[in-house]
């Protein structure tokens, strides 16, 4: 059971954040059926992903449940977004949170319906599909929640700072997507040092982005600017660090 909703935990991190192309994302906002049509393609993206990762191929019930009620979610999203705007980003945050538990409210009741219609949980002959693979499912979504999830999660609560900045005429130019990538790269370097026990790389992590914005930040009037990646900075150490810690402690308990 526990290796299951790992894989289809996966697949949904797959489909929902690294599958789903600014394209897509920004189509599902636009009106009428050419909005509905990428609803309907991100869906299938989904449904195809679960099927994969789940790997028993008659089955078609949990891949059709999840098609159908993440694509209804979205569309109560799109819904919510485009009629009722979050005013502030604890709103965005929340919104973003109960969006992602509710999906995964929806895989865990796509097996326990499936159990209810056939009497089993749905297994599989693939080999990934073993048990003793928990160590590696475990691994592989504790880097892609600290990719892209944790981007969108700091991004939305961060966005009055950045706006604050950018409205700011001292505000300085930086390239398209740099931070980001930062980001996922520090994030990723941060995951690494806590499954490999060396807990003092994180801190070497730290000084050394310091040291490389020291010369940017210096001056009294980059204050706001010092603040912002101090911000940006500690909350990606401090999501690298949860998860990482989550990880580990998982691997002991269940693999």
């Amino acid at each position: 059971m526990i290796n299951l909703f790992l894989r289809l935990f996966s697949a949904h991190l797959l489909a929902d954040f690294f599958l789903q192309f600014d394209a897509i994302n920004n189509g599902k906002y636009r009106a009428g059926l050419p909005g509905f049509a990428f609803l309907l393609l991100h869906g299938i993206i989904h449904a195809l992903a679960t099927y994969l990762l789940l790997a028993q191929w008659d089955n078609w019930f949990i891949p059709l449940f999840i098609f159908i009620t993440h694509t209804l979610t979205d569309y109560a999203k799109v819904l919510y977004t485009t009629r009722c705007q979050p005013q502030s980003d604890r709103h965005a945050v929340a919104s973003f949170l109960f969006d992602q538990l509710l999906h995964a409210s929806f895989l865990l009741l796509s097996v326990g319906c499936y159990y209810w219609l056939w009497g089993q949980i749905p297994c599989s002959n693939a080999l990934y599909a073993d048990s003793t693979f928990n160590r590696y499912w475990l691994i592989a979504i504790a880097y892609m929640l600290i990719m892209k999830p944790s981007g969108i999660l700091i991004a939305l609560f961060t966005q009055r700072w950045r706006n604050a900045l950018q409205q700011s005429a001292s505000a300085p130019s930086s390239l398209a997507q740099a931070g980001a990538w930062i980001g996922y790269c520090e994030r990723a370097i941060a995951l690494s040092f806590i499954l490999m026990n060396c807990l003092q790389g994180i801190g070497f992590l730290l000084a050394a982005k310091s040291i490389f914005r020291f010369g940017d930040l210096k001056d009294g009037r980059e204050t706001q600017m010092t603040e912002y990646v101090l911000l940006g900075s500690l909350n990606s150490m401090a999501i690298a660090t949860i998860v990482g810690v989550a990880t580990k402690e998982l691997i002991t308990n269940i693999c």
